[in-house]
């Protein structure tokens, strides 16, 4: 359980806090994710320029005389497969990483607005008054509990 919402205990009884404690690491879960998912995409990026620099360079300007041999020079080249599994490789694991960000996110954003509806019934009485204090440190960890929407 992490130390800032463990402190919340006068502020919150044990259900809330358990509850904010599981948006808390759905948050942190969802954050990496999304992380990998640039990387994956900075890398394919990456690869897609370098076949294109390298096919432009060794085969574009040597055969652009004749179409005929530009096409051959393609298709004889031993780095063109290398470079074709490599992007289809990228390209199916940036699919599996972007449904897995999108699954995290949903169930991080669910969580997020359970908590917002439930605020009336998760706070009662005395805690009421002093449920800006959650509100505040949760913030600070990115997570807002003010509004249902992002």
């Amino acid at each position: 359980m992490d130390k800032d919402i463990k402190d919340l205990y006068p502020y919150a009884d044990s259900t809330t806090i358990y509850m904010l404690n599981q948006v808390y690491f759905r948050k942190k879960k969802f954050d990496t994710w999304k992380k990998y998912y640039l990387y994956c995409y900075i890398t394919l990026g990456l690869l897609f320029f370098s076949f294109f620099s390298y096919s432009f360079e060794k085969i574009v300007k040597v055969y652009s005389h004749s179409s005929d041999q530009l096409f051959f020079a393609f298709m004889s080249n031993p780095l063109l497969p290398l470079f074709s599994i490599l992007f289809g490789t990228g390209c199916f694991f940036g699919i599996l990483i972007y449904r897995k960000k999108q699954k995290y996110e949903k169930e991080y954003q669910d969580l997020r607005k359970e908590i917002v509806d439930r605020s009336k019934d998760l706070w009662k009485d005395s805690l009421w008054t002093n449920r800006h204090h959650v509100f505040e440190v949760m913030k600070e960890k990115g997570i807002n509990l003010y509004h249902a929407t992002k």
